[in-house]
């Protein structure tokens, strides 16, 4: 199960923001057991996207020979050409 939630400043267009973010998702798995239930694992995932930092770059670095789903999306004030920073 997966929900969305998004938290609107008053005054504020979603729009005109910074398209610069982070996505963190974090999961756990509860298991009933015998007389309570316990938590039975825990991750956390972070996608950064559009980030002009060192970090991007070295993820970028990481995973420049690997060929699927991952897909490196470029800084919105860089062309899809431009190596990353």
């Amino acid at each position: 199960m997966s929900e969305e939630i998004i938290v609107e400043i008053p005054g504020t267009n979603r729009m005109s923001r910074r398209r610069d973010f982070t996505i963190l998702t974090l999961c756990m798995l509860v298991r009933a057991g015998q007389i309570n239930p316990f938590l039975n694992s825990c991750f956390a995932t972070q996608i950064y996207v559009n980030l002009p930092i060192n970090e991007t770059a070295m993820v970028a670095a990481i995973y420049e020979d690997i060929n699927g789903r991952i897909e490196m999306m470029p800084p919105a004030n860089q062309p899809p050409d431009h190596p990353p920073q």
